[in-house]
Formats: structure tokens, sequence, C-alpha cells
């Protein structure tokens, strides 16, 4: 590309309009080799994105419009911006899922003409992802959730639905008379988190990493591999330790 793209943001911010800035600047960068200036007024000529709010628009939609060297991404709201941004991204040939972001390794020399618009067909949307097994989400640490709800976000996902049975951690049981009245619970039945040596109730039994073939074991810290919280407990052999108990 010629001219260095300008990304025109906008005044005052917010966290979802200055993410908007940051993610549209870097995706251009990542498809054309160029780190595009990001200023607060549009300057007199040049490949420019503006980035707008149209409360026209509605929650959660956006409208994405090149007239010569201007492409402007709007959003009914900062939410909706950030949407149109993803989907800008979509456009220049991103691809998104949820173990992360793919890129064409082949760069544009020219950005993208676009006359686009979204909104959203449903109010919740989103996945569901189960606990209680090896793949589900008692293996998710603190940076697996944050990078699943990023991605989720770049797909226009809002929502979150865990999948949980009775002796799943995500979830308690019990009577009415059971509860404090400032809702901490009197009693509570045993739930764990998935380890490698555990096993779980749908086939899958117990086995030490280091047992594992072909290299594999060395992708794995301990023998008993599982949810951070149950780091040092499961092994130990005395019931307490055996599962994460509630009370």
């Amino acid at each position: 590309m010629q001219d260095t793209p300008v990304v025109v943001r906008i005044k005052p911010a917010t966290p979802q309009t200055q993410l908007a800035t940051s993610e549209v600047a870097r995706y251009i960068y990542l498809r054309a080799g160029q780190v595009p200036v990001i200023v607060d007024q549009p300057p007199s000529g040049g490949a420019q994105i503006v980035l707008g709010l149209d409360k026209a628009l509605g929650p959660e939609s956006f409208a994405i419009k090149t007239v010569g060297p201007i492409t402007r991404i709007t959003g009914g709201e900062p939410v909706g911006l950030l949407y149109g941004v993803y989907r800008y991204a979509e456009l220049l040939g991103v691809r998104f899922y949820l173990h992360g972001d793919v890129i064409p390794d082949e760069r544009l020399t020219k950005l993208s003409v676009v006359n686009d618009t979204g909104k959203p067909l449903f109010e919740r949307r989103g996945f569901n992802p189960w606990g209680g097994h090896a793949e589900g989400l008692d293996a998710w640490n603190a940076y697996a959730w944050k990078s699943v709800v990023a991605q989720m976000v770049k797909m226009r996902m809002n929502t979150v639905l865990v999948h949980a049975y009775a002796w799943e951690a995500s979830l308690w049981t019990g009577k009415p008379e059971d509860v404090n009245p400032d809702g901490t619970v009197k009693n509570a039945g045993p739930s764990y988190f998935f380890t490698t040596a555990k096993g779980t109730p749908w086939g899958v039994g117990s086995s030490k990493t280091g047992n594992y073939r072909m290299g594999a074991s060395r992708l794995f810290e301990t023998d008993d591999w599982g949810s951070q919280v149950m780091a040092g407990l499961a092994n130990t052999g005395r019931p307490e330790d055996s599962v994460a108990w509630r009370s």
C-alpha cells in the first residue's frame, strides 16, 4: 500500500470504542503490513477508516460503507461499533474461531471496498460448554477463559451458558432450608473438577499424563493434570482432597 491508512477514533471514548480503534488498526496492520495512524480529526485526504455512532442503527448493529478512500464503520452504540470492526476484519480476509484468529499469509495491496450492514437475529448468542470431562471447561484456567471470551466478541456472541450436573463445581442443588440468609449454604454434596487422575463418568479412565506416548507426556507439568484449583489435591488419597467441597 502506498498511503499509510488513518483511523479516526471517537471522542469521548468508551472502553468499547477504544478497543474498536485499536482492533481495526491491528487487523489492518496484520493484513496490509502497515501500522495505521490514529487521529482525532479526519485528514484532508488519503485512506481513512472513520469510526462513528448512530443510534438509528439500533443496539448491537453496525454499518460499513466505503466512498472513495474513506470507509466509515458506524455502530448503533459502542458494542455495535466493535462488532462492525470485527466484521470489517472478516471482509479483509480474517477468520475468527474459538481457538484463535486465522490470518491469510498474502498481504493486501489495498483495503477492501465495503458496503455491508449487520444486526443480531437473536438477543442472546453464544455457546454451551460442559464441565466434568476432559473436553470441557473444567481444565480452563483464567487465561483460557479470557481467550474464549475475547474470541466470542469477535464472533458477535454475548452469552455463555454453562452445562452442569449436580456433582460439578459450577452447580449447587439442595433444599431451601439448606441456604443461609446471606446466600451461603449449610449443606452441600461433594463436587469436583476434572483431572486426568480422576477420569470421568463418560467413559474416560484415569491415567497419568507421564504415561502418554509419542511425546505427549511433555505437554503436561503433572501426572494429575487438570484445573488449577485442583493442583496438588488429586492424588493424596484423602477423600477431602479428591473432591472440591463446598460449604
